[in-house]
C-alpha cells in the first residue's frame, strides 16, 4: 500500500506543478486493490456522478490498479467502483480548490471471502493454474519438464491427449500458437517441431478451452506456447544445461540474455537440443481367415535442433511501442528405419519376407519474422495493434532405401532414392482495435493470410547400375491458400453478476492446388460465419456458472491435400487426398467453478464431415493410409478438474473425463456406424518443501477410446521429478524420471472397408534427465513498468 501511495504522491506533485496556471481544471486519481491479497484490480470500473447535474464521468483501472478522472468541476460527487466478484464501493467526495484530488487506496472486498488464501511468490507458483477461461502451465515450476521437450510438457496438461498425429483437449481438436502466432503446421510436421524444442525455452503454456472471435476459427481449443522473456531493467539473463539417459544419451544447452534501458528492450536467446529417440511399431493385418501379414518397424531419429530468437522493442512515445522478433529453428534429423514384412498362411509361407532399410537425413529450416506496432490513442484506453508476420518453412529429405524380396523362387532387390523438398511461405497481416466501455470492452479486427506451398518429390530407381527417375513416384505439387477474416467481440458485465462475451467472426477461404505431372487442379472457395457466446453468472466469486457456444472449423494441413503416393514398404503406402472438405463443428459447454479450484462441466460437440485417418486397399495386398471425410459425429463429454492445496506442502491437480462418441460413416463410400465410451484420469502432485526443494509426481491412465476408425486400448503413464534451489536461490538443479514403468504404448485395431489390422506403437518415453539453470543480473531492479523515478513513466501508467 505504501508503494501505491508513493505513486499517487509523485503524480500529485508532477501534475500540480505542470497545471498550476490552469486552476479551472481538476483531476481525481486513486488506486484499487483486493482488500485481502493487496493485488491490483485491473479493469475495475470507476464512475463519478455529479450530485447536482447527474452527469457521470467514467474510467477503468490500469495494469497497476490506478485510475484517473479528468476535467472535473468543483462540487459534490458520488464515486462508485465495481469489479466482478467484489462488493461495490460507494463514497461521497468533495472537489474544492485542489487541482488534484488524490484519494486513499480503495480496498475492495470479495463478496464471500475465502477462509484461507495463500499468496505465493513467483518462484513458488503452482505448475497448473486455473485463471478464468484459461488453464496455465508454469513450465519452470515442473521438475519433470527438465531436459524434456515441449511435446512432453503438453502431453501432461489437464485434459490433453496425444493420439497418432492429433493433439486434443477434452476430445476437441486444438490450434497450436507460439507467442500468440499460429505455428502454421499440422500432423506429424507439427509434432516433430514440438518434439525438437527444449522445454527449458518455455515460460508457460496457456490453454484456452473456448476462445473468443478474436482468435482464428481453426481448432476448437487453443494451446499457446509462450517462450521465455526477461523484463527486468539493465542486463539480465539465464543459462541452462541438461543431460538425459534413455537408450542413448541426449543433451541440451542454452542461454537467454536481455538488455532493458529507457525506451529500449533487446533480447537474445539460443538453445541447442540433441535428442535421439527410437520408435518400435508392430502390426498384424488379416487378409482373410487363413492369410495375414506381420510387419515390424524399428526406427531411430536423432534430432539436432538449434533455435535462435532475437527481439527488439522500442517505445516511440509513452503510449506507442514498435517491436520486431526474429526466430529461427534448424533441425537436422538423422533417420534410420528397418521394416520386416512376413506374408503368412496357416499352412505355408507365401513370399516369406521382405526387408526394407531406409537411411538418410531430413533438414528443416524454420525462420519467422514478426513486426508489431501498438499505440494507445487516448487516455480512456483505446488501443490499435498492427502485426505483420512472415513464416518460412523448408524441409528437405535425402534418403535411400533398399527392399529385399525374399521370394522362394525369384528373390530380388529394389533400391530407391528419395530427394524431396517441401517449401511453405506464409504471409499475414492483422489490425486489432480495442475500446474499453462501461463495465466491459469491444474488440474489432481484420486479418489476411497468404500461403504458398511447393512440394517436389524426386524418386530414383537403381536399374542396370544407374539411377533412373521413377515417374510413378516423382511429382510436383503446388498449393496456395488465402484466408481473409474479420471479427467483432463484446465483453460486458450486467447487474454486477452477469458477464457476457459474444462475438462474430467471418472467414473467406480461397485454395488452389495443381499436380504438375497429370495437370490436375483443385480450386475451392468458401465463406463461413463463426458465432460464439460465453455467459457467466458471477454473483459470488466462489461460485461461477458459465455456458458457452462456439462454431469452429478444421482445415487440413497442406500435406493432406497432396495426392502423392509415398512408398514405405512392399505392403504400405501413404497418400494425400486433394478432394477432402473442411470439417465444421458446433460446441456447447456448460461448467461450474467452485472457489477457482474445482471445475465440473459437460461438453457436447456435433461435427459434419469428420476428418479422420483411414486405410484403403492397394495393389498386390498392400494398403494405403490416407485422410478422408467420414459422416457426422456426436460427442458428449463430462469432465472434472480439481486443484487443491493439501496441508502446507502438497498441491494436487486431478483431472477426469468420460465421454461417449458416435461416428456415422454412412457416406457413399463408407457404410457403417461406430460408437464407443472413453475416459481419462490424470493426477499431478507437487510437494513444496523448505529451502527451495520441490518434488513432482505425475500419473495418468487413458481408457479405451476411438480416433476415427481406430479403436485404441487404454494406457498408463507415470513420471517423477525433483528440483532444488541452490547458490542463494539463483540456480536450480532438477532430476526427473519419465514413464517409470515404460508403459506408454498405443495399441489399436481397425475393422474398416474389409481391412483388419492390429497395431502396437511405441515411441521411446523412458528417460532419466538432469538439468542445471542459473539466473544472473540485478533482479532487485524492477522493470521500467514498475519504476517511479521518471515523470513520463508515472504519467504513462496513469494514462493506461
Amino acid at each position: 500500500m505504501k508503494i501505491c501511495k508513493l505513486k499517487l504522491l509523485i503524480l500529485y506533485i508532477l501534475i500540480f506543478v505542470s497545471n498550476c496556471t490552469y486552476s479551472q481544471k481538476y483531476f481525481i486519481t486513486g488506486c484499487v486493490k483486493d482488500s485481502l491479497t493487496s493485488q491490483f484490480l485491473i479493469n475495475a470500473n470507476v464512475s463519478l456522478t455529479d450530485l447536482k447535474t447527474s452527469y457521470t464521468t467514467q474510467a477503468i483501472t490500469n495494469s497497476e490498479g490506478v485510475f484517473k478522472l479528468e476535467n472535473i468541476s468543483k462540487g459534490n460527487y458520488e464515486l462508485v467502483i465495481k469489479f466482478i466478484g467484489y462488493n461495490t464501493l460507494t463514497q461521497n467526495i468533495i472537489v474544492d480548490n485542489k487541482n488534484i484530488l488524490m484519494l486513499d487506496t480503495k480496498l475492495l472486498k470479495q463478496e464471500t471471502q475465502l477462509k484461507a488464501v495463500t499468496v505465493v511468490s513467483a518462484k513458488n507458483k503452482a505448475f497448473i493454474n486455473f485463471s478464468g477461461n484459461k488453464i496455465i502451465l508454469n513450465v519452470s515450476q515442473s521438475p519433470i519438464a527438465s531436459g524434456g521437450n515441449v511435446l512432453d510438457v503438453i502431453s501432461r496438461a489437464p485434459g490433453i491427449l496425444l493420439q497418432n498425429d492429433n493433439i486434443t483437449f477434452r476430445n476437441k481438436k486444438t490450434l497450436i500458437l507460439i507467442d500468440g502466432k499460429p505455428s502454421n503446421l499440422s500432423g506429424n510436421d507439427l509434432q516433430e517441431m514440438l518434439a525438437s524444442i527444449s522445454a527449458n525455452t518455455i515460460d508457460k503454456i496457456e490453454i484456452l478451452p473456448s476462445p473468443s472471435a478474436k482468435y482464428d476459427a481453426q481448432g476448437g481449443s487453443i494451446i499457446n506456447i509462450i517462450l521465455n522473456k526477461i523484463n527486468y531493467e539493465g542486463i539480465n539473463g539465464n543459462f541452462n544445461v541438461g543431460i538425459g539417459i534413455g537408450k542413448n544419451l541426449k543433451n541440451n544447452v542454452g542461454f537467454n540474455i536481455n538488455y532493458k534501458k529507457s525506451n529500449i528492450n533487446l533480447g537474445l536467446a539460443f538453445n541447442y537440443f540433441y535428442n535421439p529417440q527410437y520408435y518400435d511399431n508392430n502390426s498384424i493385418r488379416f487378409i482373410d481367415a487363413s492369410l495375414k501379414i506381420h510387419q515390424s518397424e524399428y526406427e531411430t531419429r536423432t534430432r539436432n535442433n538449434n533455435a535462435l530468437k532475437l527481439s527488439f522493442d522500442y517505445n516511440i512515445t509513452k503510449n506507442t511501442v514498435l517491436g520486431i522478433t526474429v526466430k529461427g529453428n534448424t533441425n537436422l534429423l538423422n533417420r534410420s528405419l528397418a521394416i520386416v514384412s512376413n506374408f503368412q498362411s496357416q499352412n505355408q509361407n507365401i513370399d516369406t519376407a521382405s526387408n526394407t532399410g531406409t537411411n538418410g537425413n531430413i533438414v528443416v529450416h524454420n525462420p519467422s519474422i514478426n513486426v508489431y506496432y501498438k499505440t494507445k490513442i487516448d487516455s480512456v484506453g483505446r488501443t490499435i495493434t498492427i502485426n505483420t508476420d512472415l513464416f518460412d518453412y523448408q524441409k528437405k529429405w535425402d534418403e535411400q532405401s533398399a527392399t529385399f524380396y525374399q521370394k522362394s523362387n525369384n528373390p530380388s532387390i529394389l533400391n530407391l532414392q528419395n530427394n524431396t523438398i517441401l517449401k511453405i511461405k506464409t504471409y499475414s497481416f492483422s489490425i486489432d482495435f480495442s475500446e474499453p466501455i462501461k463495465n466491459g470492452k469491444i474488440d474489432l479486427g481484420l486479418k489476411t493470410m497468404f500461403s504458398n506451398n511447393r512440394n517436389e518429390a524426386n524418386w530414383l530407381t537403381f536399374k542396370n547400375d544407374v539411377w533412373v527417375n521413377d515417374i510413378t513416384k516423382s511429382n510436383l505439387f503446388i498449393y496456395k491458400e488465402n484466408i481473409n477474416a474479420c471479427y467483432f467481440s463484446l465483453e460486458k458485465m450486467f447487474k454486477d453478476s452477469w458477464v457476457i462475451t459474444t462475438g462474430l467472426r467471418g472467414e473467406q477461404t480461397n485454395t488452389s492446388g495443381t499436380l504438375i505431372n497429370d495437370g490436375s487442379k483443385i480450386n475451392k472457395n468458401y465463406f463461413n460465419i463463426f458465432p460464439n457466446i460465453d455467459i457467466q453468472y458471477v454473483k459470488d466469486p466462489s461460485h461461477i456458472i458459465s455456458v458457452k457456444y462456439r462454431k469452429e472449423i478444421e482445415r487440413v494441413g497442406y500435406n493432406v491435400v497432396n495426392s502423392f503416393l509415398k512408398y514405405i514398404s512392399q505392403y504400405n503406402f501413404s497418400q494425400g487426398n486433394p478432394s477432402i472438405e473442411p470439417e465444421i463443428y458446433h460446441s456447447v459447454d456448460f461448467n461450474y467453478t467452485l472457489k477457482q479450484s474445482l471445475v465440473l462441466g459437460i461438453n457436447y460437440i456435433n461435427t459434419r464431415k469428420l476428418i479422420a485417418p483411414i486405410y484403403k486397399s492397394g495393389a498386390n495386398n498392400s494398403i494405403i493410409s490416407t485422410i478422408d471425410n467420414l459422416g457426422a459425429s456426436n460427442l458428449c463429454y463430462w469432465y472434472l478438474n480439481l486443484n487443491k492445496a493439501i496441508g502446507n506442502v502438497w498441491t494436487s491437480n486431478l483431472t477426469g473425463g468420460i465421454g461417449f462418441l458416435s461416428i456415422g460413416t454412412n457416406e457413399d463410400s463408407y457404410k457403417s456406424n461406430i460408437s464407443t465410451w472413453g475416459y481419462l484420469i490424470q493426477s499431478n502432485n507437487i510437494f513444496q518443501f523448505n529451502k527451495g526443494l520441490n518434488v513432482e509426481l505425475f500419473c495418468a491412465y487413458t481408457g479405451p477410446t476411438m480416433l476415427g476408425i481406430y479403436r485404441i486400448s487404454g494406457a498408463f503413464n507415470s513420471s517423477v521429478g525433483i528440483s532444488k534451489l541452490v547458490l542463494k536461490n539463483n540456480a536450480t538443479i532438477k532430476l526427473s524420471f519419465s514413464d517409470i514403468f515404460n508403459t506408454q504404448i498405443q495399441k489399436s485395431e481397425t475393422r474398416f472397408l474389409g481391412i483388419n489390422i492390429n497395431e502396437n506403437r511405441k515411441a521411446e518415453s523412458q528417460f532419466l534427465q538432469c538439468s542445471f539453470s542459473y539466473k544472473f543480473g540485478n533482479k532487485n531492479m524492477v522493470s521500467k513498468k514498475n519504476r517511479q523515478t521518471k515523470a513520463d513513466d508515472i504519467i504513462k501508467r496513469i494514462a493506461e
